[in-house]
């Protein structure tokens, strides 16, 4: 069968999952709850104006009570805990002004146009960074959106697409040495800072100063302007609510969504064996900690290249820290690592099969078979390593 046939093939593949996830999702957009986590975003930047601490649970639940009072809405969630509480730094909250500058009913609306901006935005980058000549702006976007959760992080209003849409500026800024304009980019990223995590190491290995200096500004502006406003960092009910949140997501030994999309591996650990969430967390920070130290020390003494240390730090920071399903936008990063001959190829594409295909749900009374995040992300950082490791081999050979 020939090459173009099956790259059509998979295209149309493709096109179902966009199908499907619009049919998923297109009910979201009239619920009265949603844009559900924007909505948390949107009143803690509403109370923080007011001069009020963000972080109170309270303050969010009442104050969502006066909007769907002024609103007229039948809303059956509210914001907050139990469920998800304000969790995003008090220097991001700055940063996401335009969340919130706007009464709820146009807000919404904003916020909404914003993410599915931040995709199309994405996907530009992409296409200019990555130099695939395969891979057009149009076709960054159908595999964008036939992501399992793209969709769904766009009706969620998630911040995350702000973060990673800079990220990708960031990145096609840094391969064209403007390293001013890409720190900057990479400091708006850092309202999520896990997921600049990969970034920040690799640019401290490759001493870029120039660019971290100008990475820390937008954190630190953002910082003064959170406190000038409200007098007060609230740094102890931020650690209070993450805390929270981190106890809600060990979910123990009842298989929910929560712990089968969270990729942090440890996880797996508290739903199978009942390990305390405490003890995974230190665990998971040195574990992460000291695999950073090891990829920067075969980084530099290189045994890696820059584009696969990347990719191993991405995946690494996935695997050891807090970050749920559409997190793996990120993985878009990965792409350029797939081969475009042989046998290989198909390998990649089996591994990244399960962030696109609809497993969840179709096997009943079967967990096993559910859909775990940390194996899939775990397949693909070992098969990443074994590449690495027979290309030095292959190289070693031939020197």
């Amino acid at each position: 069968m020939k090459p173009a046939i099956l790259n059509k093939g998979l295209i149309g593949v493709l096109l179902c999952f966009v199908v499907l996830n619009i049919y998923k999702t297109k009910n979201l957009y009239s619920h009265p709850d949603y844009p559900y986590d924007a909505r948390n975003v949107f009143i803690a930047g509403s109370l923080w104006l007011e001069g009020k601490n963000p972080y109170n649970d309270s303050l969010l639940k009442a104050e969502w009570q006066n909007i769907a009072a002024q609103n007229n809405l039948n809303t059956t969630k509210p914001p907050g805990f139990k469920d998800c509480g304000m969790i995003y730094p008090f220097w991001s909250i700055p940063i996401l002004v335009p969340y919130y500058l706007f009464s709820w009913s146009v807000a919404k609306q904003i916020i909404w146009i914003l993410s599915w901006l931040f995709i199309l935005i994405i996907a530009w980058f992409a296409s200019k960074s990555f130099g695939i000549k395969a891979l057009n702006f149009w076709l960054w976007l159908v595999i964008l959106i036939a992501f399992k959760s793209s969709l769904v992080a766009v009706a969620l209003g998630q911040p995350l697409l702000m973060s990673l849409a800079a990220i990708m500026a960031s990145w096609y800024f840094y391969t064209k040495n403007k390293e001013a304009l890409s720190g900057i980019l990479l400091g708006i990223a850092m309202l999520k800072v896990t997921l600049c995590i990969p970034f920040v190491i690799l640019f401290l290995a490759n001493k870029k100063w120039k660019l971290i200096f100008f990475l820390s500004i937008f954190p630190i502006v953002a910082a003064l302007s959170f406190y000038m406003v409200s007098g007060n960092l609230n740094i102890p009910e931020m650690f209070e609510n993450m805390a929270t949140q981190m106890q809600i997501n060990y979910a123990g030994p009842t298989l929910t969504a929560i712990n089968t999309n969270l990729t942090e591996l440890g996880i797996l650990f508290n739903y199978f064996n009942g390990t305390d969430y405490k003890f995974i967390s230190m665990l998971n920070l040195f574990t992460l900690l000291f695999g950073i130290i090891i990829l920067v020390g075969f980084y530099l003494k290189g045994f890696l290249k820059e584009y696969s240390f990347l990719g191993l730090l991405i995946l690494w920071n996935f695997l050891f820290s807090y970050h749920l399903i559409y997190d793996c936008l990120l993985l878009v990063f990965l792409v350029p690592l797939v081969k475009t001959n042989g046998h290989e190829k198909w390998i990649w594409l089996v591994l990244f099969a399960p962030l696109f295909l609809p497993i969840n749900g179709i096997f009943k009374n079967t967990d096993w078979v559910q859909f775990h995040l940390p194996i899939t992300l775990l397949a693909l950082f070992l098969y990443l390593v074994y590449e690495m490791t027979k290309n030095e081999i292959s190289n070693q050979e031939q020197n």
